[in-house]
């Protein structure tokens, strides 16, 4: 062992350094003492690229909403029981309220599993009609609710993360792959109906990715 390696404290735990790319976790204090330590160790530094790496990747990927082949898997593995749908959701600007726009719902797709005929992947959602929004149905018997997945076709920002039906009070919030969820519906009930995309007050923009991968 040369003199440097010597004269270098004891490394962090990989915990540490996992905390301490996360920036969470970590008192002050601690945050510090990994900071002095990596400006002196080149292993622990490498070690840290490589879980900035990883992060970043991860957190890619779970923010990007749910691929329709992902939703027609699970459908094909559920009881027959479940149904899934797609509603196409078309700006009504003469009805939206302050800062929240109006859409016109159309169900183009509404399937109980059986085999044949159209799945989700089949609709190229990339065509729906420019300044549209897209909401994945999905019920859940099991838990009494109705699943919805929300896609744009060019994720920003500024996208909407809670939903409210005209003539109901209730909002239904989406999480960072746009999923929420209901109360259970009949899809056909959900057909050619107001509804209102906002994005929540105080909310913020950016989260951490800590905030991230723990599905904050």
């Amino acid at each position: 062992m040369s003199k440097e390696n010597k004269a270098l404290p004891p490394c962090p735990s990989r915990r540490e350094l996992e905390l301490f790319c996360l920036q969470t976790g970590l008192s002050r204090a601690e945050e510090l003492r990994v900071q002095r330590h990596l400006a002196q160790c080149g292993k622990c530094r490498r070690t840290c690229r490589v879980l900035d790496r990883c992060n970043d990747l991860l957190c890619k990927e779970m923010q990007r909403p749910v691929a329709n082949t992902a939703l027609d898997l699970a459908k094909s593995l559920a009881p027959k029981r479940v149904r899934y749908g797609l509603l196409i959701c078309t700006p009504s600007p003469d009805h939206n309220q302050r800062a929240a726009k109006a859409y016109r719902t159309r169900l183009v797709f509404s399937a109980n599993g059986e085999a044949g005929r159209c799945k989700l992947r089949d609709f190229d959602l990339k065509k729906i009609p420019q300044g549209s929004l897209a909401l994945r149905l999905f019920t859940d018997p099991k838990d009494q609710e109705l699943l919805l997945f929300l896609w744009e076709p060019e994720p920003s920002e500024s996208k909407p993360d809670r939903l409210r039906w005209s003539g109901r009070r209730a909002f239904i919030s989406f999480n960072q792959i746009g999923a929420g969820c209901m109360a259970p519906a009949d899809f056909a009930l959900l057909d050619n109906q107001l509804v209102f995309f906002s994005k929540a007050i105080n909310k913020k923009s950016k989260l951490h990715r800590w905030e991230i991968l723990c599905g904050r």
